[in-house]
């Protein structure tokens, strides 16, 4: 595999080196990495980065080094997290311009998750054992080493309670508590995307404002802005450059007591909330293509037979949002 190289950065000519750690979650992935492979991936990140950086104008950026320092195959699900170090130099425009490590950091981790499909497709060309390849998502290593402890102190408490029960009732009652940990534990999602919720102040970066980059002829992108359209790279694959986006006419059929709405490409212009434990339909924006079909109070069953029954609305418009270049087939319940 051949991936382009990246010019050489002279340190007077950029001066201030930015540092990171981030986790990047691929899936699937059939086997651990031997070293080459590794190191393969890491090339190809590397020129991720540097192209991205090329095409904005806020910050001068040049990748010095994307190097992979650990990885955990979790062999249940074919799914690998990857945790990074990226570093860069960086060039104030003007001289007083600043760019903090923290904010480095997000702008990682948002990129990858901005232009996930891009990265998926740069993925499938340019790693022989990434060929298959079909989702990656960024997020904090900070989050993943929180989860950890929590699992290692809940596993401590298990085991208090088993060495003192007393009776054979006692010991059988806490050995069940012990296999329902253990199968949540096997479901739970163990990362989380760089968007604020509730969940993610343990990381010290969730907290810092959006940050704005003004890409070339896309001068109102912001970065943590989810609703903004996909921006289209000039080096992403020809597979990729040349599909057209799917905005069909809105329809929709009755299924017993559940209506599937297929809706279209793009935005969709509805705002979530929870209510009852259910994500349900809190507002139709103005303009919005479901306007005559979606109402308040809808209760959202499924995304593409995907069940949100049990998700958070942050969760349900996050898929939403990531499958905004197809059509999307949304099962509710009126409310």
């Amino acid at each position: 595999t051949t991936v382009n190289k990246i010019s050489p950065t002279s340190e007077t000519e950029y001066p201030i080196t930015l540092r990171t750690v981030i986790v990047l979650q691929i899936n699937p992935v059939e086997t651990i990495f031997e070293t080459d492979e590794l190191l393969e991936l890491g090339n190809v990140l590397k020129f991720f980065y540097a192209k991205i950086f090329e095409s904005q104008s806020n910050y001068e950026l040049r990748v010095s080094t994307v190097s992979i320092v650990e990885q955990e195959f979790r062999e249940l699900d074919q799914t690998t997290a990857f945790k990074i170090n990226v570093e860069v130099k960086f060039k104030p425009i003007p001289e007083d311009q600043e760019l903090t490590d923290a904010e480095f950091h997000n702008i990682c981790i948002n990129l990858i998750n901005r232009f996930e499909s891009e990265l998926v497709e740069y993925l499938r060309n340019q790693h022989h054992a990434l060929t298959k390849v079909n989702s990656v998502h960024g997020s904090s290593p900070y989050y993943v080493q929180k989860k950890a402890e929590k699992r290692k102190t809940d596993m401590n408490t298990i085991w208090v309670y088993v060495v003192g029960s007393i009776g054979l009732v006692a010991t059988v009652v806490t050995l069940f508590v012990a296999y329902r940990l253990y199968k949540e534990e096997e479901t739970m999602p163990r990362f989380i995307s760089g968007s604020k919720s509730e969940n993610n102040n343990i990381s010290p970066f969730q907290e810092d404002e959006p940050l704005e980059i003004d890409f070339k002829g896309h001068d109102d992108l912001l970065i943590d802005d989810i609703e903004q359209d996909m921006i289209k790279l000039s080096w992403k694959p020809e597979s990729i450059a040349d599909k057209n986006l799917l905005r069909d006419a809105v329809h929709e059929t009755v299924n017993g007591d559940n209506v599937e709405l297929w809706a279209p490409a793009g935005k969709l212009g509805v705002a979530m909330d929870m209510i009852d434990g259910h994500p349900c339909v809190y507002k139709i924006k103005k303009g919005s293509p479901l306007h005559n079909f979606l109402q308040q109070g809808d209760k959202i069953i499924a995304i593409d037979d995907i069940d949100t029954r049990h998700m958070s609305p942050a969760d349900v418009t996050s898929i939403m949002v990531r499958r905004m270049r197809q059509r999307r087939k949304i099962t509710y319940m009126r409310g």
